[in-house]
């Protein structure tokens, strides 16, 4: 990443009192809140459970009542729905490295990456989840009404200017989205890590 530009510190039109603070931060700055990035070769974990961390904390703070529940719901369910998107992806991908699938094609479409992880999971030596899968494929089907293409949860309207999500009026149950996403993230995290120790217990030979 070229960071020239982001490292320079200019002067605002507020005036002199007042300089642009670049969101990087140098690596010898220990200041509070700076968070060390890429220190892993891997980061697709991070990637994954941060969003599933966001849509958790975006429906605590709605379900306390802190305020602007009306527009904290489309993130909350974005960053579920995009949790439950990259976990497939993960199982799909470490599923193809031990021959559990075919190559995976790239896409939005929950349904279509669900399947191809179930069958996956399905290969795989894992203990009987399930109640686990049940919950994943209700949650899938209601994503599936919600935002089939991972669109609607992120634009107001859509390439012809209708509503995203349509002109009737509906309700979000927030604290059944919590339950079932402490459940349903803690089920795809597991499915994903077991994978990972499959692939690289095949990759040792064993």
């Amino acid at each position: 990443m070229n960071l020239s530009r982001l490292e320079y510190v200019g002067q605002m039109d507020a005036g002199d009192e007042e300089k642009y603070t670049s969101i990087i931060a140098p690596l010898d700055d220990y200041g509070h809140g700076n968070i060390l990035v890429n220190w892993l070769p891997d980061s697709d974990e991070y990637y994954r459970t941060g969003f599933l961390y966001c849509a958790q904390h975006l429906a605590d703070d709605i379900l306390a009542k802190l305020g602007g529940a009306e527009a904290l719901v489309y993130p909350m369910l974005y960053c579920f729905r995009h949790f439950m998107e990259l976990c497939c992806k993960r199982i799909i991908a470490l599923g193809f490295e031990v021959g559990y699938c075919t190559e995976p094609k790239k896409n939005h479409d929950l349904r279509t990456l669900w399947t191809i992880a179930r069958e996956v999971i399905e290969c795989a030596p894992f203990a009987d989840l399930e109640w686990e899968r049940v919950r994943i494929e209700c949650l899938v089907d209601e994503f599936e009404r919600l935002d089939k293409s991972s669109t609607a949860l992120r634009y107001a309207t859509n390439r012809d200017g209708q509503p995203s999500l349509g002109k009737s009026l509906f309700k979000i149950n927030v604290q059944s989205f919590a339950d079932h996403a402490e459940c349903v993230g803690s089920s795809l995290t597991s499915y994903a890590r077991m994978m990972q120790a499959i692939v690289l217990r095949a990759k040792r030979g064993e």
